[in-house]
């Protein structure tokens, strides 16, 4: 065996003489150093001869990688006693695949040490674009022109150049630039009339009719869903679990040159309207009807304004008081809350003003509540929108200060007053699971707004309108819908 002692000592520099060593003697081992590294200096010693003791030993042929290497660069070593030139893999190692927007990587594994070995190291040129299965247009056509559609790229995202391919013109994709617009509304479905910039013909469009129809067989995860898609899941409030919520910041609203306060342009601000139509219909008092107040007006982050009951007690809660439609209570037992079944429509207005009074601001906050154009209650609510928010929330339409002797007025959440929570909401509650068989609420034509006048101008109708309609809900069930309204205009 090797002596130890014949591992190549750590240094690489070569020796400072090229003389050939002192001891000529081989060394008792056949075997030959294990010394990898060459010398700093390449050239051979200038001594060739071998030295003085030529003899091999019993194993006479000593390993090829003896020889001192023809060329003059040094091989590839681990930097360790013990080292090894480097046997590079025949495959390549990828660290990282390329892409059509990044270079790849990759190198060769040393076969010995399985190392890297970083002369082999080297880039991968960029790849090919992966396309998506289907098509997208990227040119739409118009009634006069073709488009172009392809597919894009999985990784990118942008249209790969051999997948385009032309789309035929289409002649019903007309560009109107000016509508004539009549609104769907619980009369009937609308229209959209202009005239093509492109082609010159006449367009005509049909504005369906589409309401929202809730049943009281929605469990949560469906009142939840609607909630979501609608944007009302706010605040985690615990009536998400009872009930649906059609809410906006009252400041959204308004239009962006709006205040709901006194203005030079607006001399008498604006009110909060809320009008909606209801299908008021038998299966909301067939197997035992609504239990509560199922349509509510409301603003401040739900805190109530009206409720309104569909039972037979004609029941209107304003705030947390009770008011009566019908003092009559025998004819309460016969008339329906919410009047005569088919559509009806209700409006809800909030007007607030501001005055000074003894050196401070007093507010006056008033609901009114409307039902086919009729007025059913008018309630002054100032104390509750004034008082029990003002710990936490603000029912208020703007807030006030003094300044020199004026008001100075301000929106809610413009940093002056007030909190930027406060919401204009219609809410069905009280409703779901409540019967004993399916019972459906119809709500359609709703707006929330800023201004003086609702969006329809409504008056009762001295008859029921289309009294024989009905409205499908279900494949199964069709409910009467007359209208028990007319709009004030001419049409």
């Amino acid at each position: 065996d090797a002596p130890k002692t014949t591992d190549a000592p750590k240094t690489t520099e070569a020796p400072k003489t090229t003389e050939a060593p002192k001891t000529t003697e081989a060394p008792a081992t056949t075997e030959a150093l294990k010394t990898t590294e060459a010398p700093a200096s390449t050239e051979a010693p200038a001594s060739t001869e071998a030295p003085a003791t030529t003899e091999a030993p019993a194993t006479t042929e000593a390993p090829a990688s003896t020889e001192a290497p023809a060329t003059t660069e040094a091989p590839a070593t681990t930097g360790e006693p013990g080292g090894h030139v480097h046997v590079p893999a025949d495959e390549y190692f990828v660290e990282m695949e390329p892409t059509c927007i990044d270079l790849g990587l990759r190198y060769k594994l040393c076969t010995i040490c399985g190392e890297i070995i970083p002369e082999t190291i080297e880039e991968m040129d960029y790849a090919d674009h992966v396309p998506e299965e289907d098509y997208e247009v990227i040119l739409e056509p118009t009634c006069v022109e073709g488009g172009l559609k392809a597919k894009l790229c999985k990784v990118c995202g942008e249209p790969i150049d051999d997948t385009y391919e032309d789309i035929d013109p289409n002649p019903d994709a007309h560009q109107v630039l000016e509508w004539d617009i009549t609104d769907a509304t619980v009369f009937g479905d609308g229209s959209k009339v202009g005239v093509c910039e492109l082609c010159g013909a006449e367009v005509n469009e049909i504005l369906e009719f589409k309401p929202i129809v809730l049943s009281s067989t929605m469990d949560k995860t469906a009142r939840s869903a609607y909630n979501k898609e609608n944007d009302v899941d706010w605040l985690n409030h615990n009536e998400l679990k009872d009930g649906i919520y059609i809410r906006k910041n009252i400041n959204k609203i308004k239009g962006a040159d709006q205040h709901y306060y006194p203005t030079e342009d607006e001399p008498d601000g604006n009110d909060l309207l809320i009008e909606v139509s209801y299908l008021w219909n038998p299966t909301m008092t067939s197997g035992g009807g609504y239990k509560g107040e199922p349509l509510t007006f409301a603003d401040a982050d739900g805190y109530d304004v009206f409720h309104i009951g569909a039972t037979m007690d004609a029941k209107i809660r304003s705030g947390y008081t009770y008011e009566y439609l019908y003092p009559d209570s025998e004819e309460i037992t016969k008339t329906p809350a919410l009047g005569d079944y088919g559509w009806h429509r209700l409006g809800c207005r909030i007007h607030q003003e501001a005055t000074i009074e003894n050196d401070a601001v007093k507010y006056t906050y008033i609901a009114t509540l409307y039902r086919d154009g009729e007025l059913v209650l008018s309630y002054d609510l100032t104390d509750w929108a004034v008082n029990y928010f003002k710990s936490t929330v603000t029912a208020l339409l703007f807030t006030a200060t003094i300044s020199d002797g004026e008001l100075v007025y301000h929106d809610i959440g413009d940093g002056s007053g007030g909190y930027n929570n406060s919401y204009a909401l219609l809410i069905v509650e009280e409703f779901f699971n409540s019967t004993s068989s399916t019972a459906y609420v119809v709500l359609g034509d709703m707006y929330m707004t800023a201004g003086q006048d609702f969006v329809q101008q409504v008056e009762k109708a001295d008859s029921p309108i289309l009294p024989d309609a009905t409205f499908q809900v279900s494949d199964t069930v069709n409910l009467p819908a007359p209208i028990h309204y007319q709009f004030i205009e001419e049409e």
